[in-house]
């Protein structure tokens, strides 16, 4: 995605947000498959190793919001840094109003 102000800093920065993004969410996928026993693994059935196990897949989503974080706080131009803002704030929005309609249907 090259533009008019695509300058060797920015494309670092990008670089390296793509590439934390990717190796955290190849982490997700992979802790997820591995909880839901498809590598031939089951979860304990409970105590200490059921929580641990039910934490891991949060574990590798908190490395994609600290990526989002740096990617934000190392951008250089101003106007690309608000929109890639907003965006993140109307998804995060969404996501949110999504889960709590999700859990109060599940609920009542």
């Amino acid at each position: 995605m090259a533009c008019l102000h695509d300058t060797p800093s920015t494309r670092l920065v990008r670089r390296r947000f793509l590439v934390t993004s990717i190796a955290a969410w190849g982490a997700y996928c992979f802790a997820v498959s591995a909880i839901s026993g498809w590598f031939g693994w089951e979860p304990p059935k409970g105590g200490l190793g059921l929580y641990l196990a039910a934490v891991l897949p949060a574990l590798p989503v908190g490395v994609a919001i600290f990526a989002w974080g740096r990617y934000f706080s190392e951008l250089t131009d101003e106007f690309m840094r608000i929109v890639q803002v907003k965006a993140m704030m109307i998804s995060t929005g969404l996501t949110m109003f999504t889960c709590t309609a999700w859990g109060f249907l599940a609920q009542y």
